[in-house]
């Protein structure tokens, strides 16, 4: 039984051990998540070696849903200073990793918001990037801020959206034109379609 216990106080201890390194190593992609989520400028040095530090957290197999979308964040910023085709590639491998971040946690309406947009810029399947809308919506429908950059590109996809989806994006043109009436006659001023949907009453 002594020796039972020795064992197992040396395998919570490594295990501890191994908690700490990753929190560790968890710390910087939280901080630079919230300087990009700020609209601040990070330096791509910084960029860089936060992907880095992502890759060793990734061999040794963690999985957490907000470090996913934190370096999802991170690549997604990388790419926006240099429109390469590495950059491009960067833009899949950040929406793969939002993917799998909101599949952990999916309640997340800007999560989702942002691999809708993700999606647009790595030209996936207008039905891919429908289903991205479509949860950003449910999980946050009357989350201000979100509402037009929804609509941004809810309206250009509008032909491949869902039949019960253009009814709920009917409902955030009758929110966004009570609570923002100038976003709202902008969006509508884009394009003669537009003009029409946001002409129609709703209630």
């Amino acid at each position: 039984m002594r020796w039972l216990s020795l064992i197992l106080g040396l395998v919570l201890c490594c295990a501890g051990g191994i908690f700490a390194a990753i929190e560790s190593f968890k710390q910087p992609s939280y901080a630079i998540n919230e300087q990009l989520n700020a609209g601040h400028t990070v330096g791509k040095t910084y960029l860089l070696q936060e992907i880095e530090q992502q890759k060793e957290l990734a061999a040794w197999g963690w999985k957490d849903a907000d470090l996913l979308k934190s370096v999802a964040l991170t690549e997604y910023a990388l790419a926006n200073n240099n429109l390469s085709d590495a950059s491009v590639a960067l833009l899949h491998t950040a929406s793969d990793h939002l993917s799998e971040g909101l599949a952990l946690s999916p309640v997340d309406s800007i999560g989702w918001l942002r691999l809708a947009h993700l999606r647009v810029l790595t030209k996936a399947s207008p039905e891919d990037i429908g289903q991205a809308l479509h949860m950003s919506l449910i999980t946050g429908p009357t989350i201000t801020p979100l509402i037009a950059s929804r609509l941004r590109i809810a309206l250009v996809y509008w032909d491949y959206l869902k039949e019960d989806d253009r009814t709920l994006f009917m409902t955030q043109i009758r929110l966004l034109k009570q609570w923002k009436p100038q976003e709202a006659a902008t969006l509508a001023d884009m394009n003669e379609r537009n003009q029409q949907l946001f002409s129609i009453p709703t209630y």
